[in-house]
């Protein structure tokens, strides 16, 4: 049992997913969460509308958080060797029903002429020359701790575990950009965000690490 505990079911006994093409993909996601483990970067440039950004090795911690145990899960990943690492990481913690998986991957959907959405990245030097124009609404994703330690000036701290319920803290009139330690957390809050209807969403890559290795101002 502890073994199971750390590594996961034994192969034999975890369902994996079935492979499905873009149109018979398309026809199973209307009721079900889409679970997009690739890159923040990978994720940014064109994404299945209404997908949460997990990436792969967050979705034992964060999976939780995000998906309802009661619907079907459907995965895009980066590599097809991901649909079981990513299958298994979800049955460790509860999640028995991931259905299907694009099996072409994201080039699939979009040769197949159906729409994909693109969300905004911004790198440290972008954000530190356009904070003073005061127009931005930066977001620390991270937990108190981390954002107590330090943070951007002016961040206001929302734990990406929480965002999704404390959505109307978050103004809906200006470009909202997601901080997290490197881009992961915040690549997750800046899908939440997209979900919840915010338009205009960027995510911070390298996060605090890089704003700190370019010797700008933390607080």
């Amino acid at each position: 049992m502890a073994d199971n505990n750390l590594n996961g079911p034994p192969l034999l006994e975890l369902s994996l997913a079935e492979p499905m093409d873009a149109p018979t993909f398309a026809t199973i996601i209307v009721n079900s969460t889409v679970v997009d483990t690739r890159s923040p970067l990978s994720f940014a440039g064109g994404h299945i509308k209404g997908s949460y950004n997990i990436w792969l090795d967050g979705l034992p911690a964060f999976a939780g958080w995000m998906v309802d145990y009661e619907k079907d899960i459907m995965l895009v990943t980066e590599r097809q060797e991901d649909i079981e690492i990513a299958t298994r990481y979800l049955a460790r913690i509860g999640f028995d029903k991931v259905r299907g998986y694009l099996c072409e991957g994201i080039e699939d959907w979009q040769n197949h002429g159906m729409m994909l959405e693109q969300s905004g990245l911004y790198t440290v030097d972008n954000l530190h020359d356009k904070l003073t124009q005061g127009d931005l609404f930066v977001l620390d994703v991270r937990d108190k701790e981390e954002y107590s330690e330090d943070h951007i000036p002016g961040a206001v701290n929302i734990y990406v575990g929480e965002l999704e319920k404390r959505l109307d803290e978050v103004p809906s009139d200006r470009p909202v950009v997601s901080v997290c330690s490197t881009g992961n957390r915040s690549g997750l809050g800046a899908s939440i965000l997209a979900r919840g209807g915010f338009k205009t969403v960027y995510n911070l890559i390298g996060g605090m690490t890089a704003w700190k290795e370019k010797g700008y101002s933390a607080f």
